[in-house]
């Protein structure tokens, strides 16, 4: 049997093209997700801060994260909710290269390690850094 154009365009599997504005407004979609999945969880670990904050700032705290994250090839949700975790800890800024804690910055800006070894490697020195502080 010979196939015709007709046959063909029906039988043809469906190409579907997402255009570039598209894909913006499916990426903004994904973090507002995420910026209400992780105030959730950061209203449960830190309650006072957040409370403090109010739900809109706290999100928006989220999206900053996200956006400073990115900036660092830092994509994965778990990895971001970290970082987030250390802004409640460390305090928003903790990781500018002029910050209170310039070791931060450098840790996560080592794109030779992936992000959860950044991560992890964020918590150890986040570690040591209160060990020596304490005097322990």
């Amino acid at each position: 049997m010979r196939l015709t154009p007709r046959a063909r365009a029906r039988d043809a599997p469906t190409v579907l093209i997402i255009r570039k504005s598209q894909e913006e407004a499916l990426a903004a979609a994904r973090v507002d997700d995420f910026a209400r999945r992780a105030s959730n969880l950061l209203e449960d670990a830190f309650p006072t801060a957040t409370r403090a904050l109010g739900r809109e700032a706290l999100e928006a705290r989220v999206r900053q994260a996200v956006e400073r994250c990115e900036a660092r090839s830092i994509v994965n949700e778990t990895s971001v909710y970290r970082y987030l975790e250390w802004t409640f800890v460390l305090g928003e800024g903790f990781d500018d290269e002029d910050g209170p804690y310039p070791w931060a910055a450098s840790i996560l800006d080592d794109t030779s390690l992936g992000e959860d070894a950044r991560l992890k490697g964020l918590a150890r020195a986040a570690a040591r850094f209160t060990t020596v502080a304490a005097g322990t």
